[in-house]
């Protein structure tokens, strides 16, 4: 709980989540971390098992915008909508409005400039797909560095 974690692809340097199964389990000092908040807002639960562990996966853009655009080569054909930066649940119900907007804008250029597409410059390019979000507090690890080793099937 804090830079959040990074699952850098070495041969493209873009971050991406792994799948479900590995994402299951919750670090050590993450669950400390709840605990001490449960002590402290909910003592009653404080020492309850935690149940369905896992990781939780935002899709960050370096400027914590959305993205509601047109991929870049697709023509009008294919649109992504993405970057919720840790707010797409709460803003889930009007997403559909923003796209909508997209699809009626009379010049067929996304209308709100912060939610364009935004090519890296050229110096960046695999340099910062999976680096730090400025918001975020704490430090960004690589998800390699904290993944649980396998268990045996014996």
């Amino acid at each position: 709980m804090g830079g959040g974690f990074v699952n850098t692809d070495p041969r493209t340097g873009v971050s991406l989540p792994p799948g479900l199964a590995e994402s299951a389990f919750m670090p050590p000092q993450d669950e400390a971390q709840v605990r001490r908040l449960l002590a402290q807002t909910l003592p009653a639960l404080k020492d309850r098992p935690l149940v369905r562990k896992s990781l939780c996966w935002f899709a960050d853009t370096s400027d914590s915008d959305f993205i509601v655009d047109y991929v870049p080569g697709t023509g009008s054909s294919v649109v992504l909508l993405s970057g919720d930066s840790g707010h797409g649940f709460k803003m889930f119900p009007i997403v559909g409005e923003w796209v909508r907007d997209l699809l009626q804008a009379p010049d067929g250029r996304q209308p709100v400039a912060r939610w364009r597409w935004k090519d890296p410059e050229p110096e960046e390019k695999g340099a910062n797909w999976g680096g730090d979000v400025s918001w975020r507090l704490g430090e960004s690890k690589e998800f390699e560095e904290i993944r649980p080793s396998p268990k045996s099937k014996i």
